[in-house]
């Protein structure tokens, strides 16, 4: 049974093997897709400092692991708090990493809690 339809595309950003000709190693962007996932708005906060205006919006994301195979389920839980998702073709910016909850035996679900700065 998955918790909804959408897709939620983790993007786990690593450095590359080789640095460019300034001694930098390029981020390379490696992607997973987490299908049957449920996606939604929790909070909105608006804040107009100056003359930008600013809307934060948080968002939680419940995902199905009792329906991944183990190398897919390793994938998700190896999310990091400086990742991201994206839903939709939207990124949102991980706040506080996956947390994982067992039924008694295996992980049943997994939580991410996201956030998106507009303006």
């Amino acid at each position: 049974m998955s918790f909804g339809h959408i897709t939620i595309t983790l993007v786990q950003h690593v450095k590359g093997s080789t640095p460019g000709e300034l001694g930098t190693y390029p981020v390379i962007e490696q992607t997973v897709d987490l299908p049957g996932c449920r996606h939604r708005p929790l909070t909105f906060k608006e804040s107009v400092e100056l003359s930008f205006d600013v809307a934060t919006q948080i968002w939680k994301s419940t995902i199905p692991t009792h329906e991944y195979d183990d190398d897919l389920y390793a994938k998700l839980v190896a999310a990091q708090p400086d990742d991201t998702i994206r839903v939709n073709g939207i990124e949102y910016d991980i706040v506080a990493g996956v947390e994982c909850f067992d039924d008694f035996t295996k992980p049943f679900k997994a939580t991410i809690y996201s956030k998106r700065h507009i303006g």
